[in-house]
Protein backbone atom coordinates (compact mmCIF):
# COMPACT_ATOMS: atom_id res chain seq x y z
CA UNK A 1 0.00 0.00 0.00
CA UNK A 2 2.95 2.61 0.81
CA UNK A 3 5.85 1.45 -1.55
CA UNK A 4 9.00 2.35 -0.46
CA UNK A 5 8.09 5.08 1.72
CA UNK A 6 6.75 5.16 5.22
CA UNK A 7 2.55 6.32 6.02
CA UNK A 8 2.32 9.92 6.89
CA UNK A 9 0.43 11.02 9.24
CA UNK A 10 -2.07 13.06 6.62
CA UNK A 11 -1.86 9.09 5.23
CA UNK A 12 -3.27 7.51 7.78
CA UNK A 13 -6.07 9.92 8.51
CA UNK A 14 -6.96 9.31 5.04
CA UNK A 15 -7.80 5.61 5.76
CA UNK A 16 -9.88 6.43 8.88
CA UNK A 17 -7.74 6.76 11.52
CA UNK A 18 -7.35 9.37 14.13
CA UNK A 19 -3.84 10.31 14.58
CA UNK A 20 -1.68 12.04 17.66
CA UNK A 21 1.91 13.16 17.30
CA UNK A 22 3.85 13.64 19.97
CA UNK A 23 4.25 16.75 21.74
CA UNK A 24 8.25 16.46 20.93
CA UNK A 25 7.94 14.93 17.49
CA UNK A 26 8.58 17.77 15.38
CA UNK A 27 10.97 19.35 17.42
CA UNK A 28 14.71 18.87 16.28
CA UNK A 29 17.67 18.28 18.55
CA UNK A 30 20.97 17.34 16.03
CA UNK A 31 19.60 14.13 14.46
CA UNK A 32 16.58 13.37 16.35
CA UNK A 33 13.57 14.87 17.26
CA UNK A 34 14.36 15.76 20.98
CA UNK A 35 16.44 14.32 23.66
CA UNK A 36 15.99 10.78 25.00
CA UNK A 37 13.80 12.57 28.00
CA UNK A 38 11.60 14.08 25.92
CA UNK A 39 10.79 11.58 23.39
CA UNK A 40 10.29 8.93 26.43
CA UNK A 41 7.60 11.34 28.20
CA UNK A 42 6.05 11.31 24.76
CA UNK A 43 6.15 7.63 24.74
CA UNK A 44 4.40 7.95 28.79
CA UNK A 45 2.17 9.85 27.19
CA UNK A 46 1.00 7.80 24.59
CA UNK A 47 0.46 4.94 26.73
CA UNK A 48 -1.25 6.34 29.54
CA UNK A 49 -3.91 8.44 26.74
CA UNK A 50 -7.14 5.74 26.99
CA UNK A 51 -7.52 7.10 23.36
CA UNK A 52 -4.50 6.02 22.33
CA UNK A 53 -4.73 2.43 20.14
CA UNK A 54 -1.52 2.28 19.10
CA UNK A 55 1.86 3.83 18.87
CA UNK A 56 3.63 3.86 15.25
CA UNK A 57 6.92 4.83 15.05
CA UNK A 58 7.21 6.51 11.71
CA UNK A 59 11.06 6.40 11.58
CA UNK A 60 13.73 4.36 12.20
CA UNK A 61 17.60 5.51 13.18
CA UNK A 62 19.60 4.49 15.47
CA UNK A 63 19.04 6.35 18.77
CA UNK A 64 15.74 4.26 20.48
CA UNK A 65 18.36 2.72 22.70
CA UNK A 66 19.02 6.19 24.43
CA UNK A 67 15.21 5.64 25.42
CA UNK A 68 16.00 2.39 27.19
CA UNK A 69 17.20 4.41 31.20
CA UNK A 70 14.55 6.82 30.31
CA UNK A 71 11.36 4.45 30.40
CA UNK A 72 8.97 3.78 33.26
CA UNK A 73 8.67 -0.04 32.54
CA UNK A 74 6.14 -0.58 35.33
CA UNK A 75 3.60 2.60 33.85
CA UNK A 76 4.62 0.78 30.29
CA UNK A 77 3.61 -2.14 32.17
CA UNK A 78 0.05 -1.13 33.65
CA UNK A 79 -1.03 0.58 30.29
CA UNK A 80 -0.57 -2.45 27.67
CA UNK A 81 -0.12 -0.26 24.00
CA UNK A 82 0.57 -1.99 20.91
CA UNK A 83 4.14 -0.28 19.84
CA UNK A 84 4.60 -0.80 16.06
CA UNK A 85 7.69 -0.13 14.81
CA UNK A 86 10.91 -1.81 12.61
CA UNK A 87 14.40 -1.39 12.32
CA UNK A 88 15.61 0.85 15.27
CA UNK A 89 12.48 0.37 16.89
CA UNK A 90 12.99 -3.39 17.74
CA UNK A 91 14.78 -2.47 20.84
CA UNK A 92 12.18 -0.97 22.54
CA UNK A 93 10.02 -3.48 21.27
CA UNK A 94 12.01 -6.14 22.62
CA UNK A 95 12.36 -3.92 25.91
CA UNK A 96 8.87 -3.24 26.28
Amino acid sequence: MFPHRLPTHSTLKSLGFKVKLGAHALNQVGFVSDTAENRAHDIHEFFVDPEVKAVIAAVGGDHACHLLPHLDFDLLEQHPTLLVGYSDVTVLNVAI
